[in-house]
């Protein structure tokens, strides 16, 4: 993609930490719906759909169970990383982000994200905000450019288009 000229990028707006809150619900919910079938098929496959697992805690998971938890895993993943990736490198923004009129930019370009950059922010980033208690996401809601973790770690920018003074 391009880079926008001047005038347009002095006209982005970082998005805060409860309008990109709201946009991560909406493209959770859309890949927990693509992951459902997945975790679906995988059970037929490994044979745990109809498992029976022992109410005591101090018994051991069957293989196949431990294989499909792997598989389920990896294959969500899989599909988290490539949902990124494509609507990053089209659009600029996932349709969760695009519904709140946000995108994400390689920081100070404009440009959207490398696939490298989708990586570390998706699933690198994100997973360190989540083991850190999700404080990494929380930096968004204190700093003036409105970054979180996964933003600085990947070198990206959340910003709002068609920013008004009435939504401020």
């Amino acid at each position: 993609m391009q880079e926008l000229p001047a005038q347009e990028v002095s006209k982005k707006h970082p998005a805060g930490f409860w309008i990109r809150l709201g946009a991560a619900i909406m493209d959770n919910l859309i890949l927990l719906v693509l992951s459902w079938p997945l975790g679906q098929i995988l059970g037929i496959i490994f044979g745990v759909n109809n498992l029976q697992l022992q109410p005591d805690m101090t018994a051991e998971l069957p293989p196949q169970m431990i294989s499909f938890m792997i598989f389920n895993f990896l294959g969500g993943l899989a599909i988290c990383y490539a949902y990124y990736a494509i609507f990053y490198t089209w659009k600029a923004a996932t349709p969760g982000k695009l519904a709140l009129g946000l995108r994400v930019y390689r920081l100070n370009t404009q440009t959207p994200p490398s696939l490298l950059q989708i990586f570390l922010r998706e699933i690198l980033g994100k997973t360190i905000s989540a083991a850190m208690f999700f404080i990494g996401y929380l930096l968004c809601a204190f700093r003036a450019d409105k970054r979180a973790l996964h933003d600085l770690i990947a070198d990206t920018e959340v910003v709002r288009e068609n920013f008004s003074a009435v939504s401020q």
